[in-house]
């Protein structure tokens, strides 16, 4: 429910500090109930449509240099978002 309803509300992951999205990341992902993990990956890939797609962007949400967080989000967001995944370039390829 938090993640489905409550955390869905936020309009911006913005609006959090990056320990409040990286908490919310973690323990989402790390949930041992399959429902709360898949919750927790919908709501990350809401948050790359902030960004109109651009991972690069959703990236900065988080500390790149103290946590693996951002990485897990990521994949978080391939798994959940295999439009996202499909559309993924690298230098113009």
């Amino acid at each position: 429910m938090v993640y489905s309803h409550v955390l869905s509300q936020i309009e911006s992951p913005k609006s959090l500090k990056i320990v409040q999205r990286e908490l919310i990341v973690r323990n989402g992902l790390g949930d041992r109930q399959a429902p709360v993990r898949a919750a927790a990956g919908k709501l990350i890939g809401t948050w790359v449509d902030i960004f109109d797609g651009d991972l690069i962007k959703f990236l900065t949400l988080f500390d790149l240099i103290e946590t693996e967080v951002a990485e897990d989000a990521l994949l978080s967001v391939f798994v959940a978002r295999p439009d996202i995944f499909d559309n993924v370039e690298f230098n113009g390829m």
